[in-house]
């Protein structure tokens, strides 16, 4: 038996050396393209018996090109039982789980990551946008800080650094930060786009546009800036600026994104040039190229109302205020484009109120009261929760108003946890709200926003929705009518402000004026007086708009 050992450690690094290589040689034909090669040997690989981490983490990478979510876990989840201190696999992981919205099970994976191998930039930048979608923007500074520290010329760092900035209202900081990135590359088109949107969320309507100038001055093809310009007031009078939009044929460009973009920029000028048939087939043709990168949501939107409607039936609110004096919330709910920026704004004139955007603190707040088990020592009433997180923004002597728009849905939830929060139910004509939705380009947050019928169904669905909760809390919904507030804003502003039982102020009336930071697409709308001219914008579309019009009148025909 002497000498056994020394021989069977011998054959066992031959047979390492072996697996390696058949590994190295799998993840090689992956790295030049080859997915049906890299597939067949990785299948091989594993029938022979081979357990190496790395061809896990390979095929979950395949998996999510494929959007394949839930396999792609799988094999990441397989890596690190192979491999335990495997790395990469936790990474992947918490990436996994942040794309599906599972955000406790992401910062988990990450965070162990980081633990294994703490030099790694990318797993802090990751760390960062997890904790910045649960607005944990002190914390997601911190950990994006890191990553800049640990790859200084990361510019995607950078811009994500800036975003968590403007998360924070402070647009000074974030400004610094990307002018130091067009220091180190003043050539970036990306970086003079992300300084456009700083200088657009801080009022600086100027400097954003001529950011978006220098931005195509860089690229000329950059779709995302033509878009962003073509929603300036007066921009079609531009002929340099329409001419080189024109010059453009979506159809060559390799991204559809970029085609969407373009079409949405191009649409946008006919539009302002009275052109509005041809601004329709634009419209259209952009739309229907943005259903087959984001599919419609609106099921689910529709399904998750219905649901939280009768799961909220049973509650019974019996609570007594514990605090001398509540602290005062309003939320502000509706459809996208129903005139709810203009409300926030107007409210906004109010020394003593902070706007908190569109931040969703009451998803964030349920999200962690639903996945405690019943009886948790740590179970919390959505009251708490939500204050917890409003006290990040907002002093408790202060006023609120939260402009999630989404939060209809919770409404059940909201006024039997938190009885004393106000209510401002926006809404205005079904088809110019439909239209103003289908033009506005929304991202990813949006995804039913592209199909008119869908549009419809969802608007439809939402005002059935809080006509129910309006029965049920009474007190608590003020609706208000976007169409008669800018028509007679005199009158209509004056209810809203008697409603609160605020004291009248004339500042009111003059919501341009209001010196305060705007997060949303109305941003360059709402810098301007208030006035009626969208006001039955959609009978200019009557045509394009005829699948939302059929899909009203079948939820209700006419006599």
């Amino acid at each position: 038996m002497k000498g056994f050992g020394k021989e069977f450690n011998q054959k066992e690094r031959k047979s390492n050396a072996s697996s390696i290589k058949k590994v190295d040689y799998a993840l090689a034909i992956h790295a030049k393209g080859d997915i049906k090669q890299a597939i067949i040997h990785y299948n091989q690989i594993i029938k022979s018996g081979i357990e190496d981490p790395r061809v896990y983490s390979a095929l979950g990478f395949i998996a999510l090109q494929n959007s394949e979510i839930e396999k792609a876990i799988k094999y990441n989840l397989k890596s690190i039982v192979i491999n335990p201190k495997y790395a990469p696999g936790y990474s992947n992981l918490g990436t996994l789980f942040y794309q599906i919205g599972n955000y406790n099970q992401a910062e988990k994976y990450i965070r162990e990551a980081i633990k294994i191998n703490p030099i790694v930039s990318r797993s802090f930048l990751t760390l960062s946008e997890i904790l910045s979608k649960q607005i944990e923007l002190n914390k997601a500074e911190k950990e994006i800080r890191k990553a800049i520290h640990l790859e200084p010329n990361l510019k995607e760092a950078y811009y994500i650094l800036s975003n968590i900035l403007m998360g924070k209202e402070d647009y000074n900081e974030a400004e610094k930060v990307i002018k130091k990135v067009i220091n180190i590359s003043p050539k970036s088109p990306e970086s003079y786009f992300q300084l456009h949107k700083i200088y657009s969320q801080a009022g600086k309507l100027g400097k954003a546009r001529d950011t978006l100038y220098k931005t195509i001055e860089l690229d000329s093809k950059f779709a995302l800036a033509y878009d962003s310009l073509s929603r300036f007031q007066d921009c079609e009078k531009d002929l340099n600026f329409v001419n080189k939009l024109f010059s453009i044929n979506s159809k060559e460009l390799e991204s559809n994104k970029d085609k969407v973009n373009i079409l949405f920029a191009k649409s946008n000028i006919l539009h302002r040039k009275k052109q509005y048939e041809e601004s329709a087939d634009l419209l259209m043709e952009a739309n229907s190229l943005k259903l087959n990168i984001y599919n419609s949501t609106a099921n689910q939107v529709i399904n998750v109302s219905k649901d939280y409607l009768i799961k909220t039936l049973e509650l019974n609110n019996k609570k007594k205020l514990e605090v001398e004096k509540a602290q005062e919330c309003i939320f502000i709910v509706g459809m996208p484009r129903s005139g709810s920026t203009l409300i926030e704004t107007i409210l906004n004139a109010n020394k003593k109120v902070i706007g908190m955007g569109e931040r969703p603190l009451i998803e964030i707040s349920l999200k962690k009261i639903l996945s405690l088990k019943e009886g948790s020592k740590n179970n919390k009433s959505l009251e708490k929760l939500y204050l917890h997180e409003r006290s990040k923004f907002v002093k408790s002597d202060h006023i609120s108003t939260d402009k999630y728009l989404h939060n209809y849905i919770y409404l059940g939830y909201i006024l039997n946890s938190i009885p004393y929060a106000k209510v401002i139910h926006c809404f205005r004509n079904p088809l110019d709200n439909i239209l103003s939705i289908y033009k506005a380009n929304f991202g990813e947050g949006i995804r039913f926003a592209s199909s008119l019928k869908d549009c419809a169904r969802v608007y439809t669905n939402h005002m059935k929705v809080i006509k129910e909760y309006q029965k049920r809390f009474p007190s608590n919904i003020y609706s208000l009518n976007y169409d008669s507030l800018v028509t007679e804003p005199s009158i209509e502003i004056k209810q809203l402000i008697q409603w609160l039982n605020w004291e009248w102020d004339q500042i009111y009336l003059s919501p341009q004026n209001v010196n305060r930071n705007i997060k949303t697409a109305s941003v360059v709308q709402v810098r301007s007086p208030i006035n009626s001219n969208s006001v039955n914008g959609w009978e200019r579309y009557r045509k394009m708009l005829k699948p939302a019009i059929d899909e009203l009148e079948q939820d209700h025909p006419t006599d």
